[in-house]
């Protein structure tokens, strides 16, 4: 894989499940997280959390969603708290790592960070484990693919993990490692594309790959 990963060291030293989030820009962009799970041996058993649409799609993609270790999520509450919530919890006890996009839509080749949706953080602080941020930054190579775009390779930047803050209640503990994760975001986005982060949308500037 054409990726390069910015910041392994900060994982040495994590010895419990963990909630991981990154920016969501493309249908697998999953497989750049998986390559860094393999990278430091927890590959194995690594999930994803879906949408539970996203199971009824065809062809290798949809095999790939329902057989390569994802878990749907839903808008029915009781499925939520009776299902999807202890199963969750079991694997963070089991040291396992959960991929969830905080940002919950893909964005095609969107750069930016975007608004962050609170049920990454809300498990997160609610079964005691970290969140490992991590931001993939986009980089145009020369050569054209079959759409039209720019090819391009990736940069994993790993941020610094957040841990839950138990001195706060539950609904400020989960707010304020949302408001971290954001703000770290922002901070590497600003830094790898040396640029301020605005409302502005400029698709030459903001979509990865666009060619002219």
């Amino acid at each position: 894989m054409d990726t390069e990963i910015i910041g392994l060291e900060k994982l040495k030293n994590m010895n419990s499940g963990a909630i991981i989030t990154s920016n969501h820009f493309s249908k697998v962009d999953n497989t750049i997280i998986r390559y860094l799970l393999h990278r430091i041996g927890r590959g194995k058993h690594f999930y994803i959390i879906i949408q539970e649409t996203n199971i009824l799609m065809p062809g290798s993609l949809g095999w790939l969603m329902r057989n390569c270790y994802t878990m749907p999520i839903s808008k029915n509450a009781e499925y939520m708290a009776n299902n999807f919530g202890p199963a969750l919890e079991k694997l963070l006890k089991n040291k396992e790592y959960v991929l969830i996009y905080p940002e919950e839509e893909m964005w095609f080749n969107y750069k930016k960070p975007r608004p962050l949706k609170i049920g990454a953080y809300h498990y997160a602080a609610k079964f005691n484990v970290p969140i490992i941020p991590c931001f993939i930054e986009m980089i145009e190579k020369d050569t054209i693919d079959d759409l039209g775009f720019y090819d391009l390779k990736y940069k994993l930047h790993i941020l610094d993990p957040i841990y839950p803050d138990n001195n706060l209640k539950l609904r400020d503990r989960k707010e304020k490692m949302r408001e971290t994760d954001y703000k770290q975001r922002v901070e590497a986005y600003e830094k790898i594309y040396h640029k301020k982060i605005t409302d502005e949308f400029n698709i030459e500037e903001d979509i990865g790959g666009w060619r002219v």
